[in-house]
């Protein structure tokens, strides 16, 4: 070591010393144990949640039952390892650190360049040890840990979607319609701004509800005073009349704040010809390769099993091509339409038996 002035060696013993207790805490697990307990709390959770979200409705993600009976099973015999793991790491660590303790606790007393370049260098082979041991340790549970974790944002996100559309006053699934995902956006109309709501895609409809607090007083047309929330369905499509949807990434600096866009063209029958909508917090790739997954029939196969049976008999029900009364052509309806009335004669018609 170069020859160091009082100052410089005083700042170096501060950093050695900073160092040591970041890693004393490390080598004691205790962020690792807060871990592995959590492990058994979100099985725990999530072993109620998801019943939660089928009994409100939701059919979708038909795996993730699955998923978590998998972990559930694999744990109990994994977690007694991942302990016994990290009580020999700690008592391995001792020495190490022991050993850092005492030539730190020399160079701080000396501030001689010998004890300095031993703190150094036991501090060193402190930290090695501490990031293999803990890497190890982690490697055992990491892998259940973030599967845990990523059926825990699903059911948040499935919750929430969920809540939004009990909180609706205009939104009612149709029989055998089960919600697949929601999504804060904005449907831009004309280029320009437009609405603020909530985009919905079930396994049968597309729904765009606004849901934005409006300003109906302002102080000197700068400071709102009073505004009142705004919730309205504005669009409301089935599956079949959609007939192409775009993605892409707009706007932004240097790959910053882009736009997700989604552009939908409809069928002649649909209320609308065309929209764009600005996603908030999904990609828009992800929109349009479910709203394929709907189109195709695809998502059936992910359908949880209990829901299939009344998925069939729904998708089963047809109808006749000509009203019985008036023989005026009859447009195919959604699925989940049991019956249909005649725009012509005003008359219900009923689904065709087999």
């Amino acid at each position: 070591m170069s020859k160091l002035s009082d100052e410089e060696i005083e700042e170096l013993l501060e950093q050695l010393d900073d160092e040591f207790e970041e890693l004393s805490e490390q080598s004691e697990f205790n962020d690792i144990y807060k871990e592995v307990d959590q492990i058994g709390h979100l099985i725990t959770q999530l072993s109620l949640m998801i019943p939660a979200v089928r009994q409100r409705g939701y059919v979708h993600s038909g795996q993730m039952e699955d998923k978590l009976a998998a972990y559930a099973s694999r744990w109990p015999q994994i977690e007694p390892e991942v302990n016994e793991n990290i009580e020999s790491s700690i008592d391995y660590l001792d020495d190490y650190k022991q050993d850092a303790e005492n030539d730190l606790d020399k160079a701080d007393d000396t501030w001689k360049n010998k004890h300095i370049d031993a703190a150094q260098h036991s501090i060193s082979l402190f930290a090695k040890e501490v990031d293999k041991a803990r890497k190890d340790v982690q490697s055992m549970y990491t892998p259940i840990h973030i599967g845990l974790q990523e059926v825990e944002a699903e059911l948040e996100q499935i919750v929430w979607m969920l809540d939004q559309i009990e909180e609706s006053q205009e939104i009612r699934l149709q029989p055998a319609e089960g919600p697949y995902a929601a999504v804060e956006a904005e449907w831009e109309l004309d280029g320009k701004e437009g609405p603020d709501g909530i985009l919905f895609l079930t396994d049968q409809r597309l729904l765009f509800e606004q849901k934005e607090k409006i300003a109906k007083k302002k102080f000197l047309n700068l400071i709102t005073t009073e505004s009142e929330l705004v919730q309205k369905l504005l669009l409301n499509v089935s599956i079949p009349e959609i007939e192409s949807v775009e993605h892409s990434e707009e706007g932004g600096f240097l790959g910053m704040g882009k736009a997700d866009v989604l552009k939908l063209v409809f069928a002649s029958s649909a209320p609308v010809s065309r929209a764009r909508f600005h996603l908030k917090g999904q990609d828009s790739s992800d929109w349009a390769a479910w709203i394929k997954k709907m189109q195709t029939g695809n998502v059936d196969r992910d359908r949880v099993q209990s829901a299939r049976a009344e998925r069939e008999k729904v998708k089963a029900i047809t109808f006749p091509e000509q009203c019985p009364g008036c023989f005026a052509a009859l447009p195919s309806p959604p699925h989940g339409v049991t019956t249909v009335t005649c725009e012509f004669c005003g008359r219900t018609i009923q689904p065709l038996t087999k």
